[in-house]
């Protein structure tokens, strides 16, 4: 799939500009701070429901106004289709697909796919289970409909559990209670966990091709439920650890076992990568799954994803940035990029920004 035409109103410091692009590379470049990852974070919002700068999306509107809207026009499998997101202050966001309005969070997942790369990533294996989690969830989203709608079912349930919990008392009707959401979480927590372990593994086999392209090494990994490190079936897993943690959640009045708690260990050459990697190989190891999961996407999809990727070149060396792109030869990527001698190694159309304003075809500083 390839985007051919954003349109950002009032969003960020926006005000109402139209940008293009080409079917290949595209650089946004420009001084930091005037607006060059906003086209990033709109084009993400397109795949992903939310922005990965901000938790609240009323950050997103331009200062002094009550509404953002971002409209994009994309092609994929031979037809254009277009996609358009109001957020409000006041009222709750709204998403049309051609001209349609979705109704259901399901139908919107799917439509639109991109693999974003942002500096942060490259704290994925050093930094929490979490960032695994959402980096393995963040994929899988624009791949299933029915695995977003897990984890809301999921999510939910396991806030009304800990709300109990907070306020536990030991009596008959309470244990029943949490019996009842006990056996909803192991049913709906074991699809989760099956599926990211499924995914995970696909991820690794074809991040393994990469590394070894890159450096030769080897590269493992283990998942763990939960947190645990188990070869048994998802759901007898869960049905064995979360009854018996539950002493251990009445004390922290908090679920401690379930799928919250998933995670996967790296490994490099059969040493553990978090804890004996250098930054080089966990680089290597971030740019492999980055690469991996776009095939995957292209391969379930029969359609490749756009790659975003926010100021991260100048963040790899020249072996691994060459590495990269070669791989992404013939895709739509979109990168953004500080001023600086760097830039004068980019081919493909140029987007110049300065304080919200895109001004396509500048080549000069």
């Amino acid at each position: 799939m390839k985007i051919t035409e954003l349109k950002l109103k009032n969003f960020r410091n926006a005000e109402n500009e139209i940008l293009t692009f080409s079917q290949d590379t595209n650089l946004i470049w420009g001084k930091n701070a005037e607006g060059k990852t906003n086209v990033i974070e709109a084009i993400y919002y397109f795949a992903n429901s939310k922005s990965f700068r901000t938790s609240r999306d009323s950050d997103l509107i331009m200062f002094g106004e009550n509404e953002a809207t971002l409209t994009a026009l994309f092609e994929d499998g031979g037809k254009i289709c277009r996609y358009e997101i109001k957020i409000s202050k006041n009222e709750k966001r709204s998403f049309y697909y051609n001209n349609i309005k979705i109704s259901k969070m399901s139908d919107f997942f799917g439509n639109f796919r991109a693999v974003l790369f942002v500096p942060e990533h490259l704290r994925i294996v050093k930094n929490g289970p979490g960032e695994r989690r959402s980096l393995i969830d963040g994929a899988l989203c624009q791949l299933k409909r029915t695995y977003i709608s897990d984890l809301y079912k999921y999510s939910k349930v396991a806030s009304e559990k800990n709300a109990v919990l907070k306020d536990y008392k030991d009596c008959l009707e309470t244990n029943a209670l949490l019996d009842v959401y006990d056996d909803t979480l192991i049913e709906i927590g074991a699809k989760i966990t099956k599926t990211r372990r499924e995914y995970t593994k696909m991820l690794f086999e074809r991040a393994k091709k990469h590394i070894y392209d890159m450096s030769g090494d080897e590269l493992e990994y283990e998942f763990k439920m939960s947190g645990f490190s188990s070869n048994e079936d998802e759901t007898e897993f869960y049905r064995r650890i979360i009854p018996e943690t539950r002493k251990k959640d009445v004390i922290y009045k908090s679920m401690t076992a379930g799928c919250q708690r998933d995670d996967f260990e790296i490994k490099l050459n059969g040493i553990p990568l978090r804890q004996y990697g250098s930054q080089g190989q966990q680089r290597s190891v971030v740019i492999a799954l980055k690469l991996a999961e776009g095939e995957i996407a292209e391969e379930t999809k029969k359609s490749s994803p756009i790659y975003l990727f926010d100021d991260i070149l100048s963040e790899l060396d020249e072996k691994r940035r060459e590495y990269l792109l070669k791989r992404l030869d013939g895709k739509q990527v979109i990168i953004t990029s500080c001023l600086g001698s760097e830039e004068k190694i980019y081919s493909g159309k140029r987007i110049y920004v300065e304080k919200g304003k895109y001004i396509e075809g500048e080549n000069e500083y």
